[in-house]
Formats: C-alpha cells, structure tokens, sequence
C-alpha cells in the first residue's frame, strides 16, 4: 500500500503527501525509493505522536493552495479526526485522509512490551483497539467517506483528483 501511495506521488501533478507517524511512516520508510519527480512530503515527527497529524494537512493543504493526501493510522483518526473540521465561513481545503485500519496500535506487537505484558494489560495500555465508526466520523466533520478494499480499488483511488474533504478507510485486517 505505501509502496502504490508513494509512486503515485511522485507523478506530475500529484497533490501533497502528509504522512502519519508511528507504523504508517515506517512503512514509507521501507518503500520509497527515488523518482524522476520528488513528491512534496510533510511528517510530524518527535513530541507530536499522532497527534495533529489531520490539522497539519490540513495546514499544509492551506498552505500550499492545493489538494493534499494525508496517510495515518486508525488510531490518529481518532485522536485527531476533528483537525478535518473547518469553520463555516473558512473555504475548506482539498484535503483526503487516507486511514490505514489494523484495529488499533499493531506496531506495539513487535516491541519487546509484546513479549513481556499479560496480554489483557498489553490490549489495554499499548494497542488501545476502538470501536469507532468511521465513517460517522467523516459525516461530522463534513467529510465524504469511502472504504477502498484491495490493491485495485486502491490504484483507482490514487489516480483521482483529490478534491473536497474525504475519510477514505483502508482495511488492513481481515
């Protein structure tokens, strides 16, 4: 997945790319290699966690006068889902939140806390799954939301205009 997000930014005319913390930049990491065109590419990293992640694109979005793609994690959709709300006489920027779902923290699974916890403690304190409806979610902030299941619903996805607000949930799991 991060592998199809990354070429499909470094086309010409692509929008922005803002990309979550924890597990999702990680995977950037992994992946992206150089192009003929480097994409525009902003990350929080440090003291802010997942924290404001959404805003920031939003921001960057502003910032820019053009479309942004933000990938993040389930987890910082949650904590900062309401970074894609804008007040009613702000014009909204072309701001699409990519959410990769794996029910939570699953990056805590390969650190040694998953070796050393009792597994009812390790849930509760370090993968913190939810339970939250995305796609009411989308509906509050005034988002446009869609769930993109598979590689080629994914490829078809990047290749449109990022245009309005959107939640677009990714399942990873099951």
């Amino acid at each position: 997945m991060a592998s199809a997000v990354w070429d499909a930014h470094c086309a010409p005319g692509a929008p922005a790319l803002v990309i979550g913390a924890s597990d999702v930049i990680r995977s950037f990491d992994r992946c992206a290699r150089p192009a003929d065109r480097a994409p525009t590419v902003v990350s929080n990293r440090g003291l802010a966690g997942i924290d404001g992640t959404l805003a920031t694109a939003v921001g960057v979005g502003i910032g820019l006068g053009g479309p942004v793609r933000a990938v993040v994690g389930d987890l910082t959709a949650v904590h900062d889902g309401l970074g894609l709300l804008h007040g009613v006489h702000e014009t909204a920027p072309d701001v699409q939140a990519l959410v990769l779902d794996d029910e939570g923290g699953a990056i805590f699974s390969r650190l040694e806390h998953a070796r050393t916890a009792e597994p009812a403690m390790f849930a509760r304190w370090f993968t913190t799954p939810q339970a939250v409806d995305l796609g009411a979610l989308a509906a509050a902030v005034g988002a446009v939301h869609r769930v993109v299941d598979g590689a080629v619903e994914l490829a078809r996805l990047l290749a449109e205009p990022v245009r309005g607000c959107s939640l677009v949930e990714v399942p990873l799991l099951g």
